[in-house]
């Protein structure tokens, strides 16, 4: 910094290649009076620009597949925990900006297989809990076999 009252006086603009001071007036060789201001122009750094990002929706994907999702948007997943929702899905944060996650520790969820066309037997052996089984005639699924189910095939349950 100058001292008060110095003739030189500082202005800031972006850098210019590895040069800090950028400019001055009156140029350099100039003849002026003793005492005369001199401008210079010193750099102040790069310009620190903010990128917005819109978050990812990435609730319902497994740990691995929400830090994928959230990289893939040019973000990083942080390392405190998550205390419910710290930004809204599809909101816009700066680009590089942690992300952190709420892992579930609730029960490791299964994909309902389409049991619908197999036996008894088979559709049983299925390793799921197996709730009321009705009877019911069908003019299209074969005697003993499933013909209908509750839970969608594909849908997720514990």
């Amino acid at each position: 910094m100058c001292p008060s009252g110095s003739p030189v006086r500082l202005m800031c603009s972006q850098p210019s290649g590895d040069k800090w001071a950028i400019s001055q007036d009156p140029a350099s060789g100039s003849s002026v009076t003793e005492g005369s201001p001199v401008n210079v122009m010193i750099s102040s750094g790069p310009q620190m620009v903010t990128v917005p990002v819109t978050l990812p929706n990435v609730e319902g994907l497994t740990q691995a597949a929400a830090t994928t999702t959230i990289i893939a948007a040019k973000l990083t997943v942080g390392t405190g925990t998550a205390t419910g929702k710290d930004r809204a899905r599809g909101s816009s944060v700066a680009q590089g900006s942690s992300v952190n996650l709420g892992i579930s520790l609730g029960p490791q969820m299964v994909i309902v297989p389409n049991v619908e066309g197999l036996t008894r037997a088979a559709a049983t052996a299925a390793n799921l809990t197996v709730g009321v089984i009705t009877q019911q005639t069908s003019n299209t699924v074969a005697r003993d076999n499933v013909v209908s189910q509750d839970q969608p095939s594909g849908f997720s349950v514990a």
